[in-house]
């Protein structure tokens, strides 16, 4: 890995297949020979042999409109990688779950579709490529900047803060144990 460093994606890339050519860099670093590059970039084929071929898209992805519903399907919404949006697909991560949580309303409610709100994706990927790690979080941006969350942190701030009141919009913890499920007999 190579922070500060966005790689230049080759034309005609199969992601599918790794390739050992020199990494070249959009950002003006040197070539970077690499004995194998595997191309980790979220460009993978969708899972999608259970959707009917009109709702998708020539690549593969579901097609949506301007407010996230399936083409030709009123009262149906697409979101996250399946959902062809943008070329980064990026409406799960970038507040793209509250267009449709609002749509979905005002579609039960009767309200025409020009009330409804409008997707606006993101022009940049965010996020953590690893996850939370032992000590902390990586999190890297599109430029190729990275910050790191320290463990305190990362348990203190980003777990509870941003991702569980604002990523997933307050979802809060019980603070009772769940009753044990009944059994039928």
């Amino acid at each position: 890995m190579h922070p500060n460093h966005t790689a230049k994606i080759p034309e005609g890339l199969d992601i599918n297949e790794p390739t050992s050519s020199p990494l070249q860099f959009t950002t003006g670093q040197q070539d970077f020979d690499a004995d194998i590059t595997i191309w980790a970039i979220g460009k993978v084929t969708p899972n999608n042999s259970f959707i009917p071929a009109e709702m998708l898209s020539e690549k593969g992805f579901v097609k949506v409109d301007k407010y996230l519903r399936v083409q030709n399907c009123e009262n149906i919404f697409a979101i996250g990688d399946i959902a062809d949006t943008d070329v980064n697909r990026v409406s799960a991560r970038n507040w793209g779950f509250t267009v449709v949580a609002y749509n979905i309303n005002c579609y039960f409610k009767n309200v025409k579709p020009s009330r409804m709100k409008k997707y606006k994706p993101s022009k940049h990927r965010w996020g953590s490529i690893l996850g939370p790690q032992k000590g902390g979080t990586m999190v890297y941006f599109p430029s190729g900047r990275r910050v790191y969350f320290f463990k305190w942190l990362q348990d203190n701030f980003m777990e509870p803060v941003a991702e569980d009141r604002v990523i997933f919009g307050g979802v809060r913890r019980s603070k009772e144990p769940p009753a044990p499920p009944e059994l039928l007999i």
